[in-house]
C-alpha cells in the first residue's frame, strides 16, 4: 500500500517512488492497480475521444470508452483500462516495457488523469516550499519546470514535486498538494546542476530523462499557495534577459486549463 496525493494506492508491484503505508484489516485502498490477464479488446476508430501528441515526439497517449470506463493507451507502451469510478486500473504492458517505464507511466501519465476523472484539479507543475507556502512552475513542456524547481531544493527550498500538484479551495485560499516528491532531470541539467552527479535511475526506456532519487525529501501536507510562474520564452532581442509579468485573470485562467491534466 502506497500514498499518492491523499490517496491510498494497492499496487500488483512495488511502486518504490511513494511512500509505503502500514496495511491494517480495516485499510481499504481508493485505487487499486493491477495486471490484466489479456489485453483490452481493440476499440473501433469511432470510439476514440481524444489523441494526445507525443512529448518531444516520444509518446503518445489517446483515450477512449471501455465498457462504463475508460481505457488510456500510450502507444507501443502499454494500455490501461480505468473504471467508472476511477478506483480501479487494469494494466496491459507492452513486452519491452521494463518496470522502470511502467512505473513512471502510473506514476506521472496515469494517476494524476485518474486524479482528475475524480474530480480533482491537478496541475502540470513542479513546486517548492517557501516558509510556510508553496510557490509552483508552470508552462509548456520543455520550459524548464523541473530544472528551475531543483534549483530551488538546491538553495534550500525544500522540494514538493516537479510535477502533479493537486490544487485545493481552502478557506479563503488556494492548497497545494503534491501528488509525491519527484525529481526527473534531463542528463544537461543534472550536470548543470550538481557538481557532484546525484544518485539517479532511468526514468524510461524511451526516454534519456533522469529520476533523481530523492531519500531526503518528506512528504509535505497541503500548503497554502501563493503564486503560479507561468514559464515562456523570452523576446527574441532579450536573450539571457529574465522578465516577470502578472498576468490578467483571464489570461491566468488559460494557463491554468492549457497546463492541467
Amino acid at each position: 500500500m502506497h500514498r499518492y496525493a491523499d490517496l491510498l494506492v494497492s499496487s500488483a508491484w512495488p511502486l518504490t517512488e511513494l511512500p509505503l503505508v502500514k496495511s491494517s484489516p480495516s485499510a481499504r485502498p481508493d485505487i487499486t492497480i493491477g495486471l490484466r490477464a489479456a489485453p483490452p479488446p481493440e476499440p473501433a476508430s469511432s470510439d476514440w475521444i481524444h489523441h494526445w501528441p507525443g512529448e518531444r515526439g516520444a509518446m503518445c497517449l489517446s483515450r477512449c470508452r471501455e465498457g462504463n470506463g475508460f481505457l488510456l493507451r500510450l502507444r507501443g507502451l502499454a494500455d490501461f483500462v480505468i473504471s467508472e469510478e476511477a478506483r480501479a486500473i487494469g494494466v496491459w504492458p507492452a513486452p519491452e516495457t521494463d518496470t522502470e517505464t511502467l512505473r513512471h507511466l502510473v506514476l506521472d501519465q496515469v494517476l494524476p488523469r485518474v486524479l482528475a476523472q475524480q474530480g480533482r484539479m491537478v496541475l502540470h507543475a513542479g513546486a517548492v516550499r517557501i516558509g510556510q507556502k508553496a510557490i509552483a512552475f508552470t508552462g509548456d513542456t520543455g520550459r524548464g519546470k523541473s530544472t528551475l524547481t531543483a534549483s530551488f531544493h538546491g538553495a534550500g527550498s525544500p522540494l514538493l514535486s516537479d510535477d502533479g500538484l493537486v490544487l485545493v479551495q481552502g478557506e479563503g485560499t488556494t492548497l497545494a498538494r503534491p501528488t509525491y516528491p519527484s525529481l526527473r532531470l534531463w542528463p544537461e541539467a543534472m550536470s548543470g546542476l550538481y557538481s557532484r552527479a546525484p544518485r539517479h535511475a532511468p526514468m524510461a526506456h524511451y526516454s534519456c530523462k533522469q529520476r533523481v532519487i530523492m531519500t531526503d525529501v518528506a512528504v509535505s501536507p497541503p500548503l497554502p499557495l501563493a503564486t503560479v510562474y507561468v514559464l515562456a520564452a523570452g523576446a527574441e532581442d532579450g536573450a539571457g534577459s529574465i522578465s516577470l509579468t502578472r498576468l490578467s485573470p483571464s489570461a491566468a485562467c488559460m494557463a491554468i486549463i492549457s497546463n492541467s491534466f
